[in-house]
């Protein structure tokens, strides 16, 4: 048996066919066949237009939901494709990882920061120190 499938026609004249689960497709025949058999005629055009809109609905989130996934395998596949210049396999991180990482190079740049501000200090003070050194004549006898 073959899965069960909503068809289309566009204006183009062009079928799609889209698959849908045995279980939706079984619940909603069943719900509108017994709209169907109380409606009167005139009503049963309705039911039958909102058949449709529903089993479109259905085909529409069925056909988000498979290109949400290829767009994701599509983006998974770039991102190891990318990275695989350099590196090899790419990584995928969960938040709780990514932040760890990121933590961790703040924590580096700060202390990268600290070390440098601490050798302008002292640059600074040497700098000083050279400059009074020359400006105050001072004997070498102070040093013995």
């Amino acid at each position: 048996m073959t899965p069960s499938c909503i068809s289309f026609t566009d204006k183009n004249g062009h079928q799609f066919n889209i698959p849908v689960s045995p279980s939706i497709e079984e619940r909603l025949t069943e719900i509108f066949g017994q709209l169907l058999q109380g409606a009167t005629p005139l009503h049963s055009q309705a039911v039958h237009n909102i058949q449709q809109f529903t089993l479109s609905t259905v085909a529409d989130n069925t056909i988000l939901k498979q290109t949400n996934q290829e767009l994701l395998k599509r983006q998974k596949k770039e991102r190891c494709n990318k990275s695989k210049a350099a590196y090899g396999k790419a990584q995928v991180l969960s938040v709780t990882e990514a932040q760890k990482k990121n933590d961790e190079k703040l924590q580096k740049e700060q202390e990268e920061k600290r070390v440098k501000e601490r050798k302008t200090a002292l640059r600074g003070v040497i700098t000083f120190a050279k400059k009074v050194w020359k400006e105050l004549p001072m004997d070498y006898s102070v040093f013995i």
